[in-house]
């Protein structure tokens, strides 16, 4: 009876060896899926988002810009009456010029805005409706700093400040020759200028 209980032992030892073998040199399936670990690199941070609202709220204004190799594309949105945002002006700059939403920047009757361009040798300020739709018939913006150093050669703009009123933008200037220079409204349906007798601070 020992005997029989020690071959089937035996048996059963020599069972489990095959069985465990074959096990382990099986070859795995081919295509088995393998775990993939994805370690995902910092995303670049975000540019930032110049706003400004108008004085009565009604206006909301977003600007972004998008950096390229060479260039720098800067997209001004509105909202009026805090409806969505679409975009009305748009403009490529080389790198070293910048756009900025200047302070008190929408008229008082909601109809303009103005923008400051600067760069290492020149700022320019760019008038623009607020709704996106051309200025003037023959042009979506007009830029005023140009035109007064043309017709006031000896002075130089130094601020835009804001609005004086409905079409008026006050800026100050300085003299070529050194010292303070007067204020000046621009008038942007006339595209004219008015010599202030006193200046804006």
């Amino acid at each position: 009876m020992m005997k029989n209980q020690s071959k089937s032992l035996l048996w059963l030892v020599i069972s489990l060896t095959v069985v465990g073998g074959l096990m382990f040199l099986w070859p795995k399936p081919v295509g088995a899926p393998i775990q993939e670990i994805t370690v995902s690199s910092p995303s670049p941070s975000p540019e930032p988002i110049l706003t400004a609202i108008s004085a009565d709220g009604e206006i909301a204004l977003e600007m972004k810009q998008v950096k390229g190799a060479e260039m720098i594309t800067w997209t001004l949105k509105a909202g009026r009456d805090k409806k969505a945002f679409r975009k009305i002006f748009w403009q490529t700059l080389s790198k070293d010029m910048t756009m900025s939403i200047p302070f008190n920047t929408v008229s008082p009757d909601n109809k303009y805005l103005f923008l400051k361009q600067s760069g290492p040798d020149k700022t320019r300020y760019l008038v623009l409706t607020t709704s996106g739709e051309p200025i003037m018939p023959e042009t979506q913006t007009i830029e005023f700093a140009k035109q007064f150093e043309s017709e006031y050669p000896e002075y130089v703009i130094t601020e835009a400040t804001g609005w004086g009123g409905i079409d008026l933008i006050v800026f100050n200037t300085d003299k070529i020759e050194g010292g303070i220079g007067p204020s000046f409204w621009y008038e942007v349906p006339t595209k004219s200028f008015i010599r202030l007798s006193n200046r804006f601070e």
